[in-house]
């Protein structure tokens, strides 16, 4: 949830209750407006950038995260290209762009696993 304040507050609801204010879009704390909004975390390798796994669980030796290479080199001039959209079209022949770094948040296949992520997320009901 997100006042006007810009203070961050996360609270704990009944599963039962949680979609009908998830629905109703705020709540009214000590005579506030609150707005409310569902945060999703994405797990992402700080070592290569893929998703669905940690840094602990990589055998990458990646550097460079705008344009998935392995060689020194200067990251300010290298082309981005996505890594997960690029094995996504590998595996899947997707036809995703892959000019944009794995960290974007508008890439595709992140958005792609979010909303996999929200899908998946049992609230209880």
């Amino acid at each position: 949830m997100k006042s006007k304040s810009s203070n961050n507050w996360a609270i704990s609801v009944n599963p039962y209750l949680y979609p009908v204010i998830k629905d109703h879009g705020h709540l009214y704390l000590n005579f506030e407006r609150v707005r409310i909004e569902t945060f999703i975390s994405v797990m992402q390798c700080s070592t290569c950038g893929s998703l669905g796994h940690t840094r602990n669980h990589c055998s990458s030796i990646r550097d460079c995260f705008r344009g998935s290479s392995t060689d020194n080199h200067d990251r300010t001039s290298c082309n981005p290209r996505c890594i997960n959209c690029t094995t996504q079209n590998t595996r899947f022949r997707s036809g995703f762009s892959e000019n944009h770094g794995c960290r974007d948040k508008n890439g595709p296949v992140l958005i792609q696993f979010r909303k996999r992520t929200i899908d998946h997320t049992d609230y209880g009901r």
